[in-house]
C-alpha cells in the first residue's frame, strides 16, 4: 500500500511538471503580451506583486493617471461606568477609497459594451457589461470603479508606493444576455493605465468615549 501511494505521488508530480504547474497549483506562463510570471485562478497577492512586470505591450494605448488615498486612523478608548477600560483600539475614521475612470484613447461610440481591467501590481481583476441604452443611442464607453489599498469585496485593490499597471480592454457587444454575457464580442481597444498612488496616512488625536448604560427604572 505504501509503495502504491509513492508511485501515485510520483505520477502526480510528473503530471504537474508536464503541465507547467508548480506543486502549489500555480500556473507558470511565458506570455509575451503581459509577461506575468505567475498566474492562478485565485492569484496570491504577494506573488503577483513581487513578480509583476512593468513592461508595456507594443502597440497598446498608454494612459497616465494618479489617485490620492488618505487614510485617517484614530485610537478610541471606551470606558465603563467606573472608569474601567472596556476597549482600546485603533480604527479607520475615513475609509481610504477613491474612484478611477478609464476611457478609451481612440474616439468611438458603441451601444452595448464590456470592459475588463487587471492590476498587475495586486492581481485584482474586474469586468463589467453595459447594455444598450433604452433610447438606443450609442455613447463613448467608460469604466468607473472604486479603488482601495485594502482588499474588500466592493473595491478594486491597488498598491501604495508603487506605480500600478492596469491592463484594460474594451469590447463591443451585439447584445448583453440575461446572464450578463457579451454576445458578439469584438475587441475595440487594449491599453494600460499607469496609475500613480499618492498615499497619506494620518493619525488623529486619541478619542475617549463612555459606555455606561443608564439605570433602568424600578
Amino acid at each position: 500500500m505504501k509503495l502504491t501511494k509513492i508511485v501515485i505521488g510520483i505520477v502526480l508530480f510528473t503530471s504537474i511538471s508536464a503541465c507547467n504547474l508548480d506543486p502549489l497549483g500555480i500556473f507558470k506562463t511565458d506570455d509575451d503580451d503581459f509577461k506575468i510570471k505567475w498566474h492562478s485562478v485565485t492569484p496570491a497577492y504577494s506573488l503577483c506583486k513581487d513578480e509583476a512586470d512593468v513592461s508595456l505591450t507594443p502597440g497598446t494605448q498608454v494612459q497616465n493617471q494618479s489617485v490620492d488615498i488618505n487614510r485617517k486612523n484614530q485610537r478610541v478608548i471606551t470606558r465603563g461606568c467606573n472608569g474601567e477600560v472596556k476597549s482600546d483600539s485603533v480604527v479607520t475614521i475615513d475609509p481610504p477609497d477613491q474612484h478611477v475612470t478609464i476611457k478609451p484613447v481612440t474616439e468611438f461610440k458603441v451601444g452595448a459594451y464590456e470592459v475588463t481591467v487587471r492590476n498587475r501590481s495586486s492581481c485584482a481583476q474586474k469586468s463589467e457589461e453595459f447594455s444598450l441604452p433604452a433610447n438606443g443611442e450609442t455613447r463613448v464607453p467608460e469604466f468607473r470603479f472604486h479603488v482601495n489599498t485594502s482588499p474588500t469585496v466592493f473595491h478594486f485593490r491597488i498598491v501604495k508606493d508603487v506605480e500600478n499597471f492596469l491592463d484594460y480592454e474594451f469590447f463591443s457587444c451585439s447584445e448583453i444576455s440575461k446572464t450578463r454575457a457579451c454576445n458578439g464580442k469584438v475587441s475595440l481597444e487594449k491599453g494600460t493605465v499607469i496609475l500613480k498612488v499618492n498615499y497619506v496616512e494620518e493619525t488623529l488625536a486619541t478619542r475617549e468615549t463612555v459606555d455606561c448604560p443608564a439605570p433602568t427604572a424600578p
